[in-house]
């Protein structure tokens, strides 16, 4: 966010988070956000297909960071409030009519994808019940990345709450079940869904939000599993280094053209 950080704001930064986090994890049962159980195939197998998949996560969020700021300038040139909610509920709509994993926050879905069940991506997409079979889960998934940032910002920009990070965490869940989907029919290999899901979430976070170590944390904390660190941060780096070389503009800047301090300071004097 760009602030300034003193030792004692650092210190109390520290403890009120670490609190909060530790009474949450009591409260809630001890039991992690989302379940994962790492295979280990893409911790000791070849760090290059890590590599290639982050620099494909740091080329699809140049794409969704592009879509999120060229809908959110389409919305603020609507006028009415009306008008922006009604366009915005109707694609909101459509794309979760065609696509129901986008409904949500996505945990849900996060969640069976990391548990080894790539084809919930694909679940009853265009009305049709029941689990994809075959190489539907590759279109589809592909698909649901595809249109991930036009349904969050419909819901942001036409007076929704969609959020900024847990649906980067939901596009690069999508991002892990299409390219290791697309690998292993292509190439035959034997990729883990669960583990590339696992490492797209950090690398999505890293290129969208611009905060490589933030999202390899966030990642790691949700789920308790520090086995796939090395390639987790290996594709959170190579996203945010494909996005840093396109742009050296960060998250709030993008956007808003300021600094998050400086954003959550207008909002402030403007109320």
């Amino acid at each position: 966010m760009r602030m300034e950080l003193t030792g004692s704001l650092v210190i109390a930064l520290l403890l009120a988070a670490s609190v909060a986090a530790a009474t949450a994890f009591i409260l809630s049962g001890y039991t992690p956000d989302v379940v994962f159980t790492a295979t280990g195939h893409t911790a000791q197998g070849d760090m290059l297909c890590v590599a290639v998949f982050g620099i494909f996560c740091g080329i699809y969020s140049l794409y969704y960071s592009g879509v999120m700021v060229m809908m959110q300038r389409f919305y603020d040139r609507m006028p009415g409030f009306w008008g922006r909610g009604l366009l915005s509920g109707a694609i909101l709509s459509a794309l979760i009519f065609a696509f129901p994993a986008l409904y949500g926050e996505g945990y849900g879905i996060i969640g069976h994808v990391l548990s080894g069940d790539g084809a919930a991506m694909a679940e009853s997409a265009f009305g049709k019940s029941g689990m994809p079979t075959g190489l539907s889960v590759i279109p589809i998934s592909g698909a649901v990345l595809a249109v991930k940032a036009f349904a969050t910002s419909a819901s942001n920009s036409g007076g929704g709450v969609a959020g900024d990070f847990a649906p980067t965490l939901f596009a690069g869940c999508a991002a892990g079940v299409f390219f290791s989907s697309t690998v292993n029919y292509l190439f035959g290999a034997n990729l883990s869904v669960a583990d590339y899901a696992f490492i797209g979430m950090a690398a999505v976070m890293a290129g969208a939000i611009r905060a490589p170590f933030m999202a390899v944390f966030i990642v790691v904390e949700m789920t308790f599993n520090l086995t796939p660190v090395v390639p987790l941060a290996l594709g959170a780096l190579l996203s945010f280094g494909v996005v840093r070389c396109r742009t050296a503009i960060d998250f709030y800047g993008r956007r808003h053209g300021l600094s998050a301090f400086e954003y959550v300071r207008e909002k402030i004097l403007k109320k």
